[in-house]
C-alpha cells in the first residue's frame, strides 16, 4: 500500500511496508519512527520503545497497525514490526522552511536552513524558530534526543536543521532525532537585517542630503572664490575697458549668464555710457535722469535709487524696451556700483533667455564686486588728481627755485653791468675792476651751473657721499642770499666725516631746496635763524634745518610754513625714501621748525671701494609693506637703485619698461602668482631671488641655478649680501666671457687688400 494513501484510512487496521529514514524518536512512554517509500512518501509509526529498539536507519520493515492522529499528525500505531532487509539510509530532502508548511512531506526526512528568530522550550523538549519572522518553522529537539540541547544557538544565528516533518497541533515542526540533527552555518547579524536596510536606507538619505548640500556648498565657495579674486583683480586695473573685458571673462561661466555691460556715469553730460570693447564697441548712452513723467529705463532706475533691480523676464517688464540696439535680454539684472555711498555707474548681467532667477547669494556677491568696481573707479580717478597735483607742485617748487636763484643772479650781473659802463663811458679802467669783472661772471656761471644740475635728472651709478662737505658746499653757495636777507646762520656739523650711498645730485637737490624753503618761511618770522646740523646714530645719518618760526608756538601758521609742510610730503620725501631715508617736519620745545633728514649710513664695505661701487637696478615685488621697506633700505644701503611693486601685474609692465640687474619676489602674490610672474619675466632680467616665510628643501631645489636664488624672510644682512656677491661674481664672469669671445679689429691694410 502506498503511504500517500494511509492517511485517509483513519481507524482501520492496515499493513505498510517502507525504508526507515532516522532512528527512532522517544517521547517517554512511547516512541516514534519515521518510515517513507520508494515516491518520496513518509508515515510516523508510533508504538513502545522495546517495538523499535533492534529498528535503526536504513532498515526495511513491514508494520501492521491501526491508522490514527496525534495533535492533528497521522500515525499508524503498531501491533507487529518485522525487519525485511537492511539498504543504506535515505539522503535527507532539501527545501525552504516555507514549503514545509503543508502535509505534503509529513513523516518525510527533511533538511531545511534559515536563520533563528526565536529560540524556547515546551513540555517536548527545546526547540528554534527559523525562516521568516512573521511565519517561521519549529525545529524541535524532544528532551529524550541529546544532551547538549539547544542552548549554544543564538538568536541571528544562521543554521541548517535536519530530522522529520511533522506537525502537532495544527503548528508545522520539524523533528530532530539528536542535537547533531542542527549545526551552526554563519554567525548572528550584529543588527538585524531588517533593522540593517532600515539603517542602511537611513544611512542613504543621509548620505544623499549631504551630498546634495556639499554641492550646494561647494559650488557656492567656488563662486566666493571666483568673485574675491575677481575682486583683487579689479581693484589693480585702472581702465574701465580693462574691467570690463575681465569681467565678460569671469562672470558669464560663474553665473550661468550670457554677458556683462558696464555703465560709468558722466557727470558732465549726466548721463550713462556704457562701456565698448570689441564688437560692441558702439557707443551708448543712457539718461541718468528719466524726463518729468516718463518712466526711467532699467540702468537709470537702479543708478537713481542706488538698489539692485532684477528683471526675470524682460517681455512682461515696463522697462522694455529700453532702446538698446540688437537684440534684447530675456532677463536681465542691473547693480549699483557703490562708492563711499556715491553711485560710480551700474553693472549689468543679461542672459538671452527668459525666467533666469539669480539667487540670493549670486545677489550679494554682485552686489559686493560692484562695489569694489566702484571702488577701483574712485581709486584711479583720486591717482589721476595725485598725478596732477604732483605736477603742479613739483611746478611751484621749480618757479620758487628758480625766482630765488633770479634775485641771486641779479647782483652779480648789476656789477659786472656797473663795471662795464664805466670802462665803455672812459673812466680809467684798474686791473682791479677786471677782477671784479671775472669774480662776479664765475659766481654767475656757478649759479647757472647749480640750477642746471638741480634741472636735469643724474644718470651715474651710487657713490660714496661724504655729508658734512656736500652741505658746507651748499651752505656757502647761500651765504650771501642769506645776509642779504639778514639771516643768522650756525653750522654745526659734525667733527667726524658721514658717509652716505647714494646719488650726489640728487640729495644736493633736496638740501639746496629744503632750504630755499626755509628762507622763505624765515622772511615771515620776526627772528631770523638758521641752523643747520648733522650727526650719527645706530648706523644712521642725521641732518637737521631748524629755523625759527613766525607763528605761535605748536601751531604751522603762514603761507610759507604752508607751502614748505606740502613740499616734504611730495618730491623731497620721495627722493630721500628712494635712498632708503626717512624725512619729518616736527617742532622743538621753542617752537621752531625742525627738519630732520634721515639717511642709512654707507656701510664698511663700501668705505673699501674708495668711491663707486657696483650699483644693482633692482625690482623689489613684495606686497607687505614693512618687509618691502626693509629690503628697499637694506639695497639701498648697498648702493642698489630700487623700484617697489606690489603686486605681479604691475611689475610687469615695469619689466617691460625697464631694464632690472636682480628681480626680488614674494612667494605670495596677489592675482599673478610668482611661478607665472617669474617664467614671463625671467627672460629679460640678470638674477631672480624668491623672499619665502621657511627654508623649503623641494623648492631651493627647484631654484638652484645660477640666475635664481631663495631668500627666507625676515630678510638678514648676511644673506642679502651673499646673493648680491653671487650675483655680481656672475655678472663679471659673463663679461670677461664677452670680452674674450669678441673677434680681434681688421688692420686698414687688411681692409684696402
Amino acid at each position: 500500500m502506498s503511504l500517500a494513501n494511509v492517511p485517509s484510512l483513519e481507524g482501520q487496521v492496515v499493513t505498510v511496508s517502507g525504508l526507515v529514514s532516522a532512528k527512532p524518536i522517544g517521547y517517554g512512554s512511547y516512541s516514534e519512527v519515521a518510515i517513507q517509500d520508494a515516491d518520496g512518501y513518509g508515515l510516523i509509526l508510533e508504538g513502545a520503545p522495546s517495538d523499535f529498539s533492534a529498528i535503526g536507519p536504513g532498515a526495511r520493515v513491514e508494520a501492521r497497525g491501526a491508522v490514527s492522529t496525534r495533535a492533528g499528525l497521522p500515525v499508524m500505531r503498531v501491533s507487529r514490526i518485522d525487519v525485511l532487509s537492511q539498504d543504506v539510509a535515505p539522503e535527507p530532502k532539501t527545501t525552504d522552511p516555507d514549503e514545509l508548511h503543508s502535509l505534503k512531506s509529513m513523516g518525510v526526512l527533511v533538511s531545511s536552513s534559515g536563520r533563528v528568530v526565536d529560540r524556547g522550550e515546551s513540555s517536548l523538549g527545546q526547540y528554534l524558530l527559523i525562516g521568516d519572522v512573521k511565519k517561521p518553522l519549529r525545529v524541535l529537539l524532544p528532551a529524550s534526543a541529546g544532551a547538549a540541547g539547544l542552548d549554544r544557538f543564538e538568536i541571528g544565528d544562521r543554521v541548517k536543521a535536519t530530522g522529520i516533518a511533522s506537525q502537532s497541533n495544527r503548528s508545522f515542526q520539524l523533528v530532530l532525532a539528536g542535537d547533531s540533527g542542527v549545526v551552526r552555518t554563519g554567525k548572528k547579524w550584529l543588527i538585524a537585517p531588517e533593522w540593517s536596510a532600515a539603517l542602511l536606507a537611513f544611512l542613504s538619505f543621509l548620505l544623499a542630503l549631504w551630498w546634495l548640500r556639499e554641492r550646494r556648498t561647494s559650488g557656492q565657495r567656488n563662486m566666493m572664490r571666483t568673485f574675491y579674486a575677481l575682486g583683487e583683480d579689479v581693484i589693480a586695473i585702472a581702465s574701465p575697458a580693462d574691467i570690463l573685458q575681465r569681467l565678460a571673462a569671469v562672470l558669464p561661466h560663474a553665473l550661468k549668464v550670457s554677458g556683462v555691460h558696464l555703465y560709468i556715469y558722466n557727470r558732465a553730460a549726466k548721463v550713462l555710457d556704457r562701456v565698448g570693447t570689441g564688437a560692441d564697441a558702439s557707443p551708448v548712452a543712457v539718461a541718468a535722469e528719466a524726463p518729468e513723467g516718463s518712466l526711467p529705463l532699467g540702468a537709470s532706475a537702479c543708478f537713481r535709487n542706488q538698489a539692485m533691480l532684477t528683471i526675470p523676464n524682460t517681455r512682461t517688464s515696463p522697462f522694455f524696451p529700453d532702446g538698446r540696439p540688437g537684440r534684447t535680454p530675456g532677463s536681465i539684472m542691473f547693480v549699483p556700483m557703490l562708492a563711499e555711498q556715491e553711485v560710480l555707474g551700474v553693472l549689468e548681467l543679461y542672459d538671452w533667455k527668459p525666467d533666469h532667477e539669480f539667487k540670493l547669494d549670486e545677489r550679494v556677491s554682485t552686489q559686493h564686486l560692484a562695489n569694489q568696481i566702484g571702488i577701483a573707479l574712485r581709486l584711479a580717478e583720486e591717482k589721476t588728481v595725485r598725478e596732477q597735483l604732483f605736477r603742479s607742485e613739483k611746478l611751484a617748487a621749480v618757479g620758487q627755485l628758480i625766482s630765488g636763484i633770479a634775485t641771486e643772479l641779479r647782483a652779480p650781473l648789476d656789477s659786472i653791468s656797473t663795471l662795464a659802463e664805466q670802462i665803455v663811458t672812459g673812466s680809467v679802467a684798474r686791473w682791479e675792476d677786471f677782477d671784479t669783472i671775472s669774480a662776479e661772471a664765475h659766481k654767475a656761471s656757478d649759479i647757472v651751473t647749480r640750477l642746471v644740475s638741480f634741472m636735469q635728472p643724474e644718470r651715474g651709478e651710487a657713490k660714496r657721499i661724504e655729508l658734512n662737505a656736500l652741505l658746507g658746499r651748499l651752505c656757502e653757495f647761500r651765504r650771501q642770499e642769506w645776509e642779504s636777507r639778514g639771516i643768522e646762520v650756525k653750522t654745526l656739523l659734525s667733527p667726524t666725516p658721514i658717509h652716505v650711498l647714494g646719488s650726489e645730485g640728487q640729495l644736493e637737490r633736496v638740501f639746496l631746496d629744503l632750504l630755499v624753503q626755509a628762507e622763505h618761511a624765515l622772511a615771515e618770522a620776526g627772528e631770523k635763524r638758521l641752523i643747520v646740523a648733522t650727526s650719527t646714530l645706530a648706523q644712521r645719518a642725521l641732518v637737521e634745518i631748524e629755523y625759527t618760526s613766525g607763528g605761535a608756538k605748536g601751531a604751522w601758521t603762514g603761507l610759507a610754513s604752508a607751502n614748505l609742510a606740502e613740499h616734504v610730503d611730495g618730491v623731497s620725501r620721495g627722493i630721500v625714501r628712494s635712498h632708503g631715508g626717512e624725512l619729518r617736519m616736527t617742532r622743538n620745545a621753542q617752537g621752531d621748525c625742525r627738519l630732520e633728514i634721515e639717511l642709512p649710513a654707507a656701510p664698511a664695505w663700501a668705505a673699501e671701494t674708495g668711491g663707486a661701487v657696483r650699483a644693482f637696478t633692482c625690482l623689489v615685488v613684495e606686497p607687505d609693506n614693512t618687509a618691502r621697506e626693509d629690503l628697499v633700505r637694506m639695497l639701498t644701503q648697498r648702493g642698489c637703485r630700487v623700484i617697489p611693486a606690489t603686486s605681479g601685474e604691475a611689475a610687469s609692465e615695469l619689466v617691460q619698461r625697464l631694464r632690472f640687474d636682480i628681480v626680488f619676489c614674494s612667494v605670495r602674490l596677489p592675482g599673478l602668482n610668482w611661478i607665472e610672474f617669474s617664467e614671463s619675466v625671467r627672460s629679460e632680467t640678470g638674477a631672480f631671488v624668491l623672499l619665502t616665510e621657511g627654508f623649503d628643501f623641494e623648492l631651493s631645489r627647484g631654484l638652484l641655478s645660477a640666475e635664481s636664488h631663495l631668500l627666507t624672510k625676515p630678510v638678514i644682512e648676511p644673506e642679502l649680501d651673499q646673493v648680491l656677491a653671487a650675483v655680481e661674481s656672475r655678472l663679471v664672469t659673463a663679461e670677461s666671457r664677452v670680452l674674450v669671445m669678441r673677434p680681434p679689429a681688421k688692420k686698414a691694410a687688411g681692409l684696402n687688400n
